[in-house]
């Protein structure tokens, strides 16, 4: 796996990252504000050391490949009963839904999760797991599919967005297709600390058997040969980038912390998201008043007293005002946002060229080549954990394409 050092910030994995959410890199500054802002651009600068060719790994960082598995799931020994479990995110809810039966499977849960869940207790207990690990599920035995893509043999399996193929005359080919089941762990709880608390979890994969039922792929991202990493030219590109990142970050510190302050704020995660959705990649001002005034307009028409929809639409004319009083300033933020996503593109363009399973994203038309679902970069105890994800790609795919898993 690669490392890296990180941005050593005040607040745990734990609460950077409430029930399983991992953010954007790039938003760490609508989030955070300044604190989250200088964490962003310390986290790119570190990444950067491990995929270039002048650079010097520091071994705080671990970077995994985001597979686009689902549904989450959390197995192993559970600590206090010493019995083999199996759970989705749910465990970290302040109820935590921990099955050790089938019988706890369909009265905890409900939908095509049930079936998923019974399957990983049937295929994951005798692997005897040491700990608990963390991941997301592949496959299971029909939903693996045997199809032709570019005149090639391959076997295909789609568990949330990416279609993942592998040749089937392959090592890989043959693997998955003796296995009834297919999981990918990223992160493990070894015995530290209360497991619902994700400050006690780490990167990697605790130690557990094989089994020739169960596919299992290990998340670490390899370390890339010296001709595929950032070579001078980009790694100059990727410097002065940053440079103008820290320039302008040093300016706005201000203006961050009014906007931040202010009621847009509220909606600016659900605009980056709606813009993400479009297609779209020029943040506004003027793009997010549009946005809040239309979300408002929905939201006066939801309520039933005049009372409530005066009040507010009050709200949206105050933040009209305020958007339109301050709009240079919040186009200048945009802006930043948008180099910091600019120059973490070029550190998934490296960390993608990894990958050693293909994948695709699947249409009306066909398949049509994709990069991975992206990356996530996990610091120590006390750090946050980050997406390297292109949102112009994948993410705009996941919010647009119909799951077949739910």
């Amino acid at each position: 796996m690669l490392s890296f050092s990180c941005y050593n910030t005040p607040q745990s994995i734990n609460e950077a990252n409430k029930g399983g959410h991992i953010s954007h890199l790039e938003d760490g500054m609508f989030e955070e504000g300044y604190a989250g802002l200088q964490a962003s651009i310390i986290i790119l600068k570190d990444v950067a050391n491990g995929v270039s060719a002048s650079g010097k790994a520091v071994p705080s960082v671990n970077v995994s490949t985001k597979w686009d598995g689902a549904p989450a799931l959390i197995v192993g020994t559970h600590p206090e009963t010493k019995k083999f479990f199996v759970a989705t995110k749910s465990f970290f809810s302040k109820t935590s839904k921990v099955n050790y039966t089938e019988a706890d499977i369909r009265a905890n849960h409900e939908g095509g999760v049930v079936d998923k869940l019974i399957l990983a207790l049937k295929y994951l207990k005798p692997l005897n797991i040491r700990g608990i690990a963390w991941g997301d599920l592949l496959f299971t035995q029909v939903e693996k599919k045997a199809e032709t893509i570019d005149g090639k043999s391959y076997i295909t399996f789609r568990p949330n967005t990416i279609t993942y193929a592998v040749p089937t005359d392959s090592p890989t080919g043959i693997e998955v297709s003796a296995a009834k089941f297919g999981i990918v762990f990223h992160t493990k709880w070894s015995g530290s600390g209360d497991p619902k608390e994700r400050s006690s979890w780490s990167p990697g994969v605790p130690p557990m058997g094989t089994s020739t039922g169960v596919w299992i792929v290990d998340a670490k991202v390899p370390t890339l040969p010296k001709n595929m990493l950032l070579q001078s030219a980009e790694e100059k590109q990727f410097v002065d980038l940053v440079a103008k990142i820290e320039a302008n970050a040093g300016s706005m510190k201000s203006a961050l912390g009014s906007f931040l302050k202010s009621e847009a704020s509220e909606y600016v995660a659900q605009y980056v998201n709606a813009t993400v959705k479009a297609g779209l990649s020029n943040n506004t001002a003027n793009g997010l008043a549009t946005f809040i005034q239309s979300r408002i307009g929905a939201e006066v028409e939801a309520l039933k007293t005049d009372a409530k929809k005066k009040e507010k639409q009050e709200k949206g004319a105050r933040i009209t005002k305020y958007l339109k009083a301050y709009a240079s300033q919040i186009d200048l933020l945009f802006g930043l946002h948008a180099m910091i996503a600019k120059a973490k593109a070029l550190i998934i363009s490296k960390l993608s060229l990894t990958q050693t399973v293909s994948t695709f994203i699947g249409d009306k038309d066909g398949y049509r080549p994709t990069a991975p679902e992206g990356f996530v970069a996990v610091c120590g105890k006390t750090c946050r954990i980050v997406k390297l994800v292109d949102r112009n790609e994948f993410s705009r795919n996941n919010f647009n394409l119909a799951k077949e898993w739910k």
